[in-house]
């Protein structure tokens, strides 16, 4: 509502005189309101009336609510439903209800007798039980501590076994750890055992690859946990071995007892390792 409706009579004879159902003589009226309005219209002894109904409509009212989250579980019906009004959904439905099981933006345009529309949006959201990732069982290098835990999930809470609540924890200790995290939708604890090791690479002078089962090949210690390239030169510069990833696989095959250098590169912690090796059969 809200609205006026201007009734004028276009006639301004000043012989003319009007006589409206309020009473006033003015020419025209302002309505505000439904209702049935008539006019007397009188020049000397002729007196002519006309009437007319107007009515008024209410401009629908329409509220999906707030933006809202749901669980995977869950379902919300959207209910837009006004008297002797029609509906048009963001997907062409025409029923004043509409049941969201999926995340999304959902709309209305809600209208009476093609005349006063009204409208309304609403952000729909889908959240889950949290489930992170965080291995049973983790062992790193001792260099590389800390540890980080990372139990980041969105719209929850955590707590750790020592009561820290950030989605984070630093380990710098071997250990058990758990997290709890929780929100709208559930709660769940997550476990972890941490265990740290000697990374250090240990690099031999010398190897007796003769097949008796012992010292074959040239073992660096640790090099499964580096990424590494290995040259081998001889004793005047010529590569007789090299390997983009080395795995304790070079044995001397086919070549001489005597001094050898090596060159070792580990891509991981850009390391240079340069020595020598003395192969003895």
């Amino acid at each position: 509502m809200g609205e006026k409706l201007l009734v004028t009579n276009r006639s301004r004879a000043t012989s003319v005189q009007y006589s409206w159902n309020n009473g006033s003589p003015d020419t025209s009226q302002v309505i505000d309101s439904s209702g049935i309005y008539w006019v007397d219209i009188s020049k000397k002894q002729c007196i002519k009336r006309d009437s007319i109904v107007v009515s008024f409509l209410e401009i629908p009212h329409v509220s999906l609510g707030n933006d809202t989250i749901l669980c995977n579980n869950q379902s919300l019906m959207l209910n837009a439903t006004n008297p002797n009004a029609t509906y048009i959904w963001q997907n062409g439905s025409t029923d004043s209800f509409f049941k969201v099981t999926t995340s999304g933006i959902y709309k209305v345009n809600v209208g009476l007798l093609n005349t006063c529309y009204h409208s309304d949006s609403i952000l729909i959201d889908y959240l889950y039980t949290p489930t992170i990732f965080l291995p049973t069982d983790t062992s790193i290098c001792n260099d590389q501590k800390p540890l980080i835990l990372n139990a980041a999930y969105p719209n929850s809470n955590y707590q750790w076994q020592d009561g820290s609540t950030n989605f984070f924890y630093a380990v710098n200790s071997e250990g058990n750890y758990t997290v709890t995290v929780s929100n709208k939708c559930g709660t769940k604890t997550f476990f972890t055992h941490v265990s740290f090791k000697d990374c250090n690479l240990f690099i031999p002078n010398v190897f007796t690859p003769n097949n008796d089962q012992n010292n074959d090949y040239f073992v660096v210690r640790n090099i499964e946990y580096h990424e590494a390239e290995l040259k081998i030169l001889d004793r005047w510069g010529a590569e007789v071995f090299s390997s983009k990833h080395y795995q304790n696989e070079w044995n001397g095959a086919n070549l001489p007892d005597g001094i050898y250098f090596y060159h070792l590169t580990t891509y991981n912690t850009k390391s240079d390792y340069k020595g020598w090796i003395q192969l003895i059969r």
